[in-house]
């Protein structure tokens, strides 16, 4: 298990395809320093699967929604 700082970053993670169940999801569980925050999809059914296994704080469906709840960090 994966000791997690005190203060972490936020990731919201846009997009539920391919490369964010390959890549994204995993890295942002395996950081020290940052969680996986929230999921935004328009597929309503993928962002229930992906939120099951990967347990953000808040799901999406819409990414203006998402990007309007607080402040973000656009890398």
């Amino acid at each position: 298990m994966i000791q997690k700082e005190t203060r972490l970053l936020r990731i919201g993670v846009l997009g539920a395809g391919p490369v964010s169940q390959a890549a994204h999801f995993d890295a942002c569980r395996r950081a020290r320093n940052a969680e996986l925050y929230a999921i935004c999809d328009v597929a309503e059914d993928l962002v229930t699967r992906m939120a099951a296994i990967h347990e953000p704080r808040a799901t999406y469906l819409d990414y203006d929604e998402m990007l309007g709840k607080t402040a973000w960090c656009y890398c």
